[in-house]
């Protein structure tokens, strides 16, 4: 399955990318909210994994981008302990899940396999 994880760390983008694809995922990494749209735009994803603190362009900010362009895919979004995002924000832009505070790579990964689960059904 194909995701892609838009993160600004490279170092956690580097530990997320490397677990996921030994759950068999090939991963694509964008580094900011402007380039998540425009790799979103050109590769179809099965998920998009995208942390809400993004330079260029907030989390939120892309993910509504994307849902203007018809861009429909399920969306997890990522953030540190402090960066609560309100729930209405999160429903009107579709949020798919949403994991707050630190979180285990074991427990991101379960969380695809069940969003792939859902959109296969």
């Amino acid at each position: 399955m194909n995701i892609l994880l838009v993160e600004d760390e490279q170092n956690l983008a580097s530990t997320l990318k490397e677990g996921l694809e030994m759950d068999g995922h090939f991963v694509d990494i964008a580094g900011d909210g402007t380039d998540g749209v425009s790799k979103a735009e050109r590769n179809p994803n099965d998920v998009i994994i995208m942390d809400v603190i993004l330079p260029l362009r907030d989390g939120l900010t892309t993910l509504s981008a994307l849902r203007e362009k018809g861009i429909m895919t399920p969306v997890i979004l990522l953030t540190a302990k402090d960066a609560v995002v309100d729930q209405t924000k999160r429903a009107d832009v579709a949020v798919s899940d949403y994991p707050v505070g630190q979180f285990a790579l074991g427990q991101l990964v379960l969380k695809v396999r069940s969003l792939l689960r859902k959109s296969l059904q």
